[in-house]
């Protein structure tokens, strides 16, 4: 007799569900694969949403049904067999037990199960799953749970939030699911709200604030009712608790808040969990597993840390991110603000702020100790990772007035300040510190001079120069001919990028001094500003000569990243000697040897160059696109072009030549093309001379220029459902054809306009609308 199968028995979704295409794809694919598939992930992440939708797609494939059984309201683990029995119509007879009549009621039926919100009775799932895969051969089981089960044959997924890119501008590709959930929640309180250019950035911002969260978005979301974007990005920065849900609306209590929703995984670690969970919460961003024991271990804690760290993870507490050397812990942001307030009922958070403060400060001091020559990509990488804890560390030293600390950690941190484009911040730290402390010393005068050259590198020409007569006072005071070489230093510098003369004048003598007195580091710095100096004015003579010195100190050094800079600025002035394929030759082999150690702003200085010799000879889409990535990278790091007035020049010009060969229109396609690039791509950019495809109108008298279509109409549609994000699946079914067939139509479309991913097209479409 063949089985009856049972009715599926899915709860309805009460709203749209957003995103998540490849993770419902590879969910569904370790359903077909394992017969215990656990979901696990953070509150609030959307993981019984997930499950529930893929078990809902899968519904064909089992003969006995599909059935989900919500476990949020069950507390005792005795009845946990009873309440599933219950849930599909499986009636125990008095003699028997719940285990033993459900395992006959399912041992030939073809069905997926899904038990949903497990965490709070981890144990009697795993014991119940264990039970019923070992008695039903045909039975698939999927589990959400914030903790896996940790039986044999089971498989985890872990739900991430949605991703949110951290430092570009909003509207690309990556934004856009987390966007598309708050558009949607938006729109079921008020049927009027749209994203417009006015509260895109601001929707962008919240959503990255949340961390691409789920929950929060969607609370935040409601908030439209009565809040414009910008006035709930606004309490959400100054950390107003808005993002809650009352009344009728609530499914459960935890999901009404994220602190609800915190609360709730707190409640399920044991006190020691609890402890290292409060004080971890003082990091910002994320951390290792060195920082964690180091910061959050000793003081009474009656576990090893690192145990309960693993504990922690495995409890979708501690998110884990691996990496290339070592692998990132990350407390989510409404677990961390969660753990703020048990910190401060601790008693603990000013001691774990000034722990955080030193740990990081030796950090500081190990990359300057041990980041000269190549090792200094690796600590710059480092150090990037671990910015917001710098941010952290050098906020407590100036909230505690501990200016001195404060100075130390900030000017320990010079080259990394110049290195990433961080020019603004740099200088505020430092002179916020110099205000703090008093006195003398060596530590101060470079503090001086370092946010002298930050200022200088923002085009901020006045504070340059302020900071450069402080230096003066200073050095004049100690009467040191070091010192008096930086203050020269400094004036040349000021010279250079205010367009007045005497840079040269002013940086010779600084340079014989560094010469003499062995300052391989200020050596370097002054030479390369000479050769600027050389290379913008009318005379580029000496250049060879400064390039020769600069790249024998580079190989002293060991500094591939030195030889990079040196290696740029030749190229700069062999286009300004005449010789634009040499330059275009130096810049390309430059980029493509040593892009791997260059920082940010060697990148984008080369990235700009490499334009202006591109328009030089006459390949002005690669130009246009050159300077679209230069300008995004000179936006991050606020400033432009215009901080340096002989590069501006240089770029006034070969711009120019640019828009008028391609025409408005075509430029300004190439240049948003670039903008969105990322650093790897505009590198391979600059490097292969490859341009987009950039139809370059012929404009005849009396006719603007236009843009020629280079898709075909099927093509275009192809593209308008790219663009709106779906994956070639979901093309095919909206076009009725094969998937083959929309695979080929997608990489024809990619092969066409010369875009290295499908994320790109949305960008293509927004430039050229005909």
């Amino acid at each position: 007799m063949p089985v009856r199968p049972l009715n599926p028995a899915l709860p309805g979704e009460r709203t749209s569900f957003v995103g998540r295409g490849p993770e419902l794809t590879e969910l569904r694919r370790l359903l077909g694969r394992h017969r215990l598939v656990t979901v696990t992930g953070p509150g609030g992440v959307g993981k019984s949403r997930l499950a529930l939708r893929a078990a809902a797609k899968a519904q064909r494939a089992y003969p006995g049904g599909v059935h989900a059984v919500e476990l949020d309201g069950l507390h005792d683990p005795d009845l946990l067999a009873p309440t599933v029995a219950a849930a599909l119509d499986c009636r125990p007879r008095d003699d028997v037990s719940a285990m033993e009549a459900l395992s006959e009621h399912l041992a030939s039926r073809q069905l997926l199960l899904v038990l949903d919100n497990c965490e709070h009775l981890v144990a009697a799932c795993a014991h119940l799953a264990d039970e019923l895969m070992g008695r039903c051969p045909d039975l698939r089981l999927a589990v959400t749970s914030r903790e896996s089960l940790r039986i044999p044959g089971e498989a985890t997924y872990l739900v991430k939030p949605f991703d949110v890119a951290q430092e570009n501008a909003p509207g690309r590709a990556a934004d856009r699911d987390a966007m598309m959930l708050f558009l949607d929640r938006a729109q079921s309180v008020r049927s009027d709200f749209e994203l417009t250019d006015d509260n895109r950035a601001a929707v962008w911002e919240i959503c990255r604030r949340l961390e691409g969260m789920p929950l929060p978005i969607e609370l935040a979301a409601m908030r439209t009712r009565a809040l414009s974007p910008a006035e709930i990005l606004a309490h959400l920065a100054a950390g107003t608790e808005i993002l809650r849900q009352d009344g009728r609306g609530v499914t459960t209590v935890r999901q009404s808040s994220p602190q609800a929703c915190a609360g709730w995984s707190y409640e399920l670690c044991t006190g020691p969990e609890r402890q290292l969970w409060a004080r971890l919460s003082v990091f910002a961003g994320g951390f290792d597993l060195d920082a964690a024991a180091g910061v959050g271990g000793g003081g009474g804690l009656a576990e090893p840390p690192l145990d309960l760290v693993f504990t922690l993870v495995d409890k979708s507490v501690l998110t884990f991110e691996p990496g290339p050397e070592r692998g990132r812990l990350r407390l989510p942001e409404m677990y961390r603000k969660y753990g703020q307030d048990r910190l401060a009922e601790q008693g603990e958070t000013e001691a774990l702020r000034r722990r955080h403060r030193d740990w990081f400060s030796a950090v500081v001091s190990q990359a300057r100790d041990e980041g000269a020559g190549a090792g200094w990509s690796r600590w710059l990488s480092r150090l990037r990772r671990d910015h917001a804890n710098l941010d952290r560390a050098l906020g407590y030293c100036a909230a505690a007035g501990d200016g001195d600390a404060g100075l130390e950690l900030a000017s320990s941190l010079h080259r990394y300040w110049v290195a990433d484009g961080r020019f603004a911040e740099g200088q505020r730290w430092l002179t916020t510190f110099v205000d703090q402390t008093e006195g003398e010393g060596p530590g101060r005068l470079q503090a001086l001079h370092t946010a002298g050259w930050l200022a200088a590198m923002r085009g901020d020409i006045t504070s340059a120069e302020r900071l450069r007569l402080d230096a003066a006072r200073l050095s004049a005071r100690e009467g040191k001919g070091g010192g008096q070489a930086l203050i020269t230093q400094l004036d040349g510098l000021g010279a250079l990028y205010s367009g007045r003369p005497g840079a040269i004048e002013a940086l010779k003598p600084a340079l014989a001094q560094f010469r003499r007195d062995g300052e391989l580091d200020h050596l370097q710095e002054t030479l390369s500003l000479l050769m600027l100096a050389v290379a913008f004015g009318a005379d580029s003579g000496d250049a060879e000569d400064y390039h020769r010195e600069w790249t024998t100190i580079a190989a002293a050094l060991d500094e591939p990243r030195l030889r990079s800079y040196a290696d740029w600025a030749y190229s700069i002035a062999t286009w300004k000697a005449g010789d634009a394929r040499r330059a275009r030759e130096i810049a390309r082999a430059t980029l493509a040897d040593g892009h791997g150690s260059l920082d940010r702003l060697g990148i984008v200085l080369l990235l700009e160059a490499a334009a202006w010799f591109e328009s030089s000879l006459d390949e002005h889409a690669t130009a246009a696109l050159l300077f679209g990535a230069a300008d995004s990278l000179w936006k991050r790091m606020g400033t432009s072009t215009t901080a340096l007035p002989g590069l501006f020049r240089c770029r006034q010009r070969a711009e120019a030549t640019a828009r008028r060969s391609l025409g408005r229109r075509a430029f300004e396609t190439a240049w948003a093309r670039g903008a969105v690039l990322e650093l790897e791509e505009a590198c391979a950019h600059a490097v292969s001379g490859r341009s987009p495809i950039v139809a370059v109108p012929a404009v005849s008298s009396g006719s603007a220029p236009t843009v020629t279509a280079p898709l075909t109409a099927r093509e275009r549609q192809v593209a308008d459902l790219l663009a709106r994000g779906l994956s070639n699946r979901e093309i095919a079914d909206t076009l009725k054809v094969s998937p083959r067939t929309a695979e080929a139509h997608v990489q024809q479309i990619l092969n066409k306009l010369g875009l290295p991913t499908r994320a790109r097209v949305a960008a293509w479409l927004a430039e050229n609308r005909l």
